[in-house]
């Protein structure tokens, strides 16, 4: 009896061993099959432009490792959970940087809504200084970091987010056109590891198997970024080039990317009008680019002075308070021709390489394009001209000039009947006065300043965001920093979720 109850006690303690084997084999299996567990992250990044601030929230789950560390290499789905403009200035043109940290308390406040409290001293803050700060930089050095002082102070008061000085501040020109490539081909799911459903809808077309080229213009500088033909070695300047490591986006990519300050919408406005006066110097200027029959009153301290793009010109010709008066013309093709001498071309010295704005050499342009910010509310703009279907995203170069001439030629006074028959709003008159000036600055920038034609014309895709989130250069900062810190080998498959 005593052996009976030995053999069943050894047996019991079998089935609990094996049972325990089990058990921990069942738990071995569901960590392999499962993965680690996730956790939840977020980021916070403030788009410091020349014309607005702009604050976005982005969030996104890690896989950690038994060690404790994050792997970088599994690829996450980032998602932009929240957007809010926070002033409509732009930071570089306050006279006094001490009201700047009061403009980011209800912006700051907004963002800490979206972030759980428990994950907000972890949640990283990034502040990059556009065209804007940098024109500013090139200007007064002292304002432009004070600019940055106050936003850090901004944060600290008004927020629990984790911050670091080093990431605040102004941003390159390349640096900016290589963030918005980034975002553009993330979105699109053009990288082997980033995968969109759809994307191919929204541009009615069947996605790229090669990257997106990226076109974004701003209200100080536009950006250009695309992978080119040929090898950098044909292109001297250095900033341009930049290759993205196959770490960080699983594709080894050369890219070009080029920053043209000067030559946003805004500092070309203020140049193209400022040329005019000095190139005129006649009390009545003449503006071949705006409506015939229309005035325009400035000021030459707008103009002229210290203003870093247009300061090499002036004028004797102005009102006792420096008024300024230009009467528009109407006249396509004269405002075709001033608005070509913007680009300064004429610095061009090497006939056997492509040449693009102020002169400086460029690959030249292959696949298709994403184009966005300043372009995408001109072409929206054209069109309601039109009379287009609003859904459409790519755009016919000879129906664009068309339109473009036709509308050049109404005067100010049937503008002004189709404003009040319409009840059009504020912001799309403003948009309707300047079209004649914007078209034919977007369609000369990309033809003669980047070498579109009839036919590549037709391959870029002018867009806002995809499915709510932007495109820009905020997501592709995310994307930067959160997918280069890793410190293991690239794991053999990537894993999506």
């Amino acid at each position: 009896m005593m052996e009976y109850k030995n053999r069943r006690c050894a047996l019991c303690t079998l089935l609990a061993v094996i049972l325990a084997v089990a058990v921990v084999s069942g738990i071995s299996v569901w960590v392999i099959i499962h993965g680690a567990p996730r956790t939840t992250k977020y980021m916070v990044v403030l788009d410091a432009g020349s014309t607005h601030t702009a604050l976005y929230v982005y969030k996104w789950n890690d896989r950690e490792k038994a060690d404790g560390r994050t792997n970088h290499h599994l690829v996450r789905r980032i998602e932009q959970i929240a957007n809010k403009y926070c002033e409509k200035k732009g930071f570089a043109s306050y006279a006094d940087s001490s009201a700047i940290p009061g403009k980011l308390e209800s912006c700051l406040a907004y963002a800490m809504e979206h972030v759980p409290t428990s994950h907000a001293p972890s949640t990283e803050v990034h502040v990059g200084g556009t065209a804007g700060l940098r024109l500013l930089r090139s200007d007064n050095m002292t304002a432009a970091n004070g600019v940055l002082d106050a936003i850090r102070d901004g944060i600290r008061n008004y927020s629990t987010f984790q911050l670091v000085p080093e990431n605040v501040r102004i941003i390159s020109g390349e640096e900016e056109g290589f963030y918005g490539w980034a975002t553009a081909n993330y979105l699109a799911g053009t990288f082997p590891m980033f995968q969109s459903s759809n994307f191919s809808e929204l541009v009615n077309s069947t996605i790229s198997k090669t990257p997106y080229g990226f076109l974004q213009l701003g209200g100080a500088s536009a950006q250009i970024a695309f992978t080119p033909p040929n090898p950098f070695r044909e292109f001297s300047n250095d900033s341009s080039k930049y290759h993205v490591p196959a770490d960080i986006f699983g594709e080894d990519v050369q890219l070009y990317s080029q920053s043209f300050l000067c030559h946003g919408l805004k500092e070309a406005a203020r140049t193209y009008r400022a040329t005019l006066i000095a190139e005129q110097n006649f009390p009545i200027v003449i503006d071949p680019c705006f409506p015939r029959g229309g005035q325009i009153e400035t000021n030459d301290s707008h103009l002229f002075g210290h203003h870093y793009c247009s300061g090499e010109f002036n004028t004797t010709l102005k009102g006792p308070k420096g008024e300024l008066y230009l009467v528009g013309s109407g006249d396509y093709q004269g405002c075709r021709e001033a608005v070509f001498r913007l680009l300064k071309k004429t610095s061009c010295s090497d006939p056997d390489l492509e040449c693009s704005l102020k002169g400086i050499r460029r690959p030249v342009i292959q696949g298709p394009f994403l184009a966005f910010s300043g372009y995408y509310h001109v072409i929206k703009v054209f069109q309601y001209l039109a009379k287009k279907n609003t859904s459409e995203h790519s755009v016919n170069l000879n129906e664009f000039r068309n339109v473009t001439k036709q509308h050049c030629s109404v005067p100010f006074e049937k503008l002004e009947e189709i404003f009040e028959k319409q009840n059009l709003t504020k912001k799309l008159i403003n948009y309707m006065e300047t079209f004649c000036f914007t078209a034919i600055y977007i369609d000369t920038v990309l033809t003669s300043g980047y070498g579109f034609n009839e036919t590549t014309f037709a391959n870029i895709r002018f867009l806002k965001d995809v499915e709510g989130t932007e495109f820009g250069w905020p997501l592709g900062l995310v994307l930067q920093v959160t997918m280069s810190r890793n410190n293991t080998k690239q794991e053999s498959s990537t894993t999506v979720w």
